[in-house]
């Protein structure tokens, strides 16, 4: 992104499920929180993490370090009270960086995933024992 441009988002039509809705606004209020923060209006919406981490109570995780780092997502069934949890990622880095999964945990049926700089994934739980990104 160059200048002052900014991220627009159409919302799709209503779909009538609440998680879905919910998730897409999410993502929208992310992703104008990081414009805000690339041109200087706003103080970053998470601590910026520049190397290896493992994610405890965050949801929104920006990685600046120089890639080749791995962030550990939480086990999926440790979260207590609650069917799922999502956790967005994004990689501002100038390289490629790793997400894993713990124990016996998947992600889209691997042990792992990556990102590339300059873009983000967006993890959701089932609970039990597998993560999904998309």
């Amino acid at each position: 992104m160059a200048g002052n441009e900014s991220i627009q988002f159409s919302p799709p039509r209503a779909t009538g499920n609440t998680d879905v809705d919910q998730a897409f606004q999410r993502l929208k209020d992310l992703f104008q929180r990081v414009s805000d923060r690339i041109i200087g209006l706003d103080q970053p919406y998470s601590q910026p993490v520049v190397a290896a981490f493992s994610i405890d109570s965050q949801s929104d995780v920006e990685y600046i370090g120089p890639g080749g780092h791995t962030i550990t997502l939480p086990l999926a069934n440790s979260i207590s009270g609650k069917r799922s949890r999502k956790i967005c990622i994004i990689n501002s880095g100038p390289g490629t960086l790793t997400v894993a999964t713990g124990r016996q945990d998947t992600v889209d049926g691997a042990l792992s995933v990556t990102i590339a700089t300059g873009t983000f994934k967006l993890f959701v739980c089932n609970g039990s024992t597998k993560w999904f990104s998309k």
